[in-house]
């Protein structure tokens, strides 16, 4: 094998680690009721994500196993994940750093809230989900050279 089908395929695997890994998460929130609490636009961003994370880790697994014609259609959906992700992470940090607390919460749930979070995880989440952001524009950048 070429050293550079080699690296297309430790790429194609690294998102398909990452592509189950935001699936488990997203599914995780799903399953625990998390959503039956949310708003309803973060709620369906929630599912949105879910969906996207599975697709992604599809064409993924696709990349991995029929080769490196499936990279640019899973590094676009990538792409989009990444973003997709962050912006719901930022929500989460948002609502739990901002003026309006846990906004992203309907009514009956704020109360209970606190005990659901720790700011370990606030920032863990929010910190990763930047990183992710900049490695997205790196790789964007990387990629459009000539």
């Amino acid at each position: 094998m070429s050293p550079a089908r080699v690296t297309s395929r430790a790429i194609a695997a690294f998102l398909v680690g990452g592509g189950f890994f935001l699936t488990y998460r997203a599914l995780t929130l799903i399953a625990e009721g998390q959503t039956a609490q949310y708003v309803t636009w973060l709620a369906a961003l929630t599912y949105g994500e879910a969906t996207l994370a599975a697709v992604t880790t599809l064409a993924a697994l696709t990349w991995l196993v029929r080769g490196a014609a499936w990279a640019s259609a899973t590094l676009r959906l990538t792409a989009a994940l990444v973003v997709l992700h962050a912006a719901r992470v930022a929500t989460f940090v948002l609502a739990r750093t901002g003026p309006a607390f846990d906004f992203d919460r309907k009514a009956e749930f704020r109360p209970l809230d606190p005990d659901t979070w720790t700011w370990a995880e606030v920032w863990f989440a929010g910190g990763f989900a930047a990183l992710s952001l900049v490695v997205l524009v790196v790789v964007w950048r990387w990629r459009r050279q000539p």
